[in-house]
Order: structure tokens, then sequence, then C-alpha cells
């Protein structure tokens, strides 16, 4: 999806990878209700309002990610900017043994560190 979304930002007019970071999310909701209306899904009100704040926070998180992305696709190459997402599993796997005390973290860094590699590779 890099592509499509580097792609999106060119058409777009004005360039800005804010906009087109939010557009996408827009979609989504906009699908997400329409989805719950057809399926005659309730909205769970009281897991809503007793998690707000985690979910408030989970979609500012989302948000930057997402503004940081079309950024990166804005100002550097598609393959670069892969490049360099794919760390994440390094940190991944890092914040999987510190948070969640994981177990054979040498191995599991070695096999990401490995894809992240392999990621690499392919892009140039």
């Amino acid at each position: 999806t890099p592509i499509l979304q580097k792609a999106a930002l060119a058409e777009m007019t004005p360039h800005v990878p804010l906009f087109a970071s939010f557009i996408g999310y827009i979609f989504v909701i906009i699908f997400m209700l329409f989805a719950s209306f057809i399926t005659k899904q309730k909205l769970k009100t009281k897991y809503v309002k007793k998690h707000m704040t985690l979910l408030i926070i989970l979609g500012a998180t989302i948000a930057l990610a997402q503004y940081a992305a079309y950024t990166a696709f804005s100002l550097a190459p598609v393959g670069y900017a892969v490049s360099i997402f794919r760390l994440s599993t390094l940190f991944t796997v890092v914040a999987g043994g510190l948070f969640f005390k994981e177990k054979n973290l040498v191995s599991r860094f070695l096999g990401a560190a490995i894809m992240v590699g392999g990621a690499i590779l392919l892009a140039f």
C-alpha cells in the first residue's frame, strides 16, 4: 500500500500529507457506520465510556503514525521510506520483551533483523 499512498498523495490538491492521511479514515468511519446500521449492531456505549481516554490516546497515536507515513512518502522515495518503516519490527520485539516479558528475545530479534534486512534488499 505505500506505493498507492504515494500515488494518492501525488494526485491530491493540495499536496498536504495531513489531509491525505485523514481522508482515508473518513471513508473508514463512514463505511463502519454504514455497516453497523445494516447489521443493526449497536455501539457498546458502556465499553466506549469506560475506555474513552485509552481510545482517544490510541486514535491520536494512529493519526500521528499516518501523518508521519504520508509525510515520509511526500519527502522521500517510497523504497527508502518503507525500509525505515520496517525497522518498527525490531522495536516491536524489544517492546515485547520490556513490557510483556516475552522469552527468547535474541532469537526473535535475530528473526526480525533478517526480515528487515530482506525488506531493505528488496527496496534497493
